[in-house]
């Protein structure tokens, strides 16, 4: 079972993470919750939808706090001195932040890696850059022995342009199979 206080960056958990299409995800039951907000998503207007249909009466109570919101922040952003795309944290919801061990919200997620993570800024740029929703089953270790799973979606957010300016997503934390 998953301890309250076990995180990712505070007992320095390694990583392992895998994409999956939505055919793998819907036969897992950890994704039911990001299967479900990828359908939200999916109904709204657009192709990607605009970042201002993203409204907290579309979601269960029970999926806010599993949520995330991040801001595109552009390669040649003043702020921005990666030489390469950004993502910063607008929402890191509260059972993220339990699981991971670290509060994210106005953090870049360059800036959360750790020691032994895996490829969640990797598959975020993916999305991104093909204006596709991905999901992402990471497994953590300690010691060689996984301790969590953590199953994820991440999708694109279109400005009025058509500009992919906000990702978000959720996890869903659980205990190895």
């Amino acid at each position: 079972m998953i301890h309250e206080h076990q995180s990712v960056v505070e007992d320095a958990l390694s990583e392992t993470a895998r994409v999956l299409t939505y055919e793998e995800a819907v036969k897992i039951p950890s994704f039911d919750g990001p299967v479900s907000l990828y359908a939200t998503w999916r109904s709204l207007p657009g192709d990607v939808p605009h970042y201002n249909l993203i409204k907290p009466h579309l979601f269960e109570p029970a999926q806010l706090p599993l949520m995330y919101i991040l801001d595109v922040i552009t390669e040649d952003a003043s702020d921005n001195s990666t030489g390469d795309v950004d993502f910063q944290f607008r929402l890191f919801g509260t059972a993220n932040t339990d699981h991971y061990g670290k509060e994210g919200t106005s953090r870049r997620l360059s800036q959360m890696s750790h020691a032994g993570s895996g490829s969640g800024f990797d598959i975020t740029k993916l999305a991104w850059s093909t204006k596709s929703a991905r999901f992402l089953f990471c497994e953590y270790f300690k010691s060689a022995i996984c301790v969590k799973n953590g199953s994820f979606v991440i999708m694109p957010l279109a400005d009025d342009a058509g500009n992919i300016v906000r990702m978000f997503g959720s996890a869903i934390w659980s205990d190895p199979a």
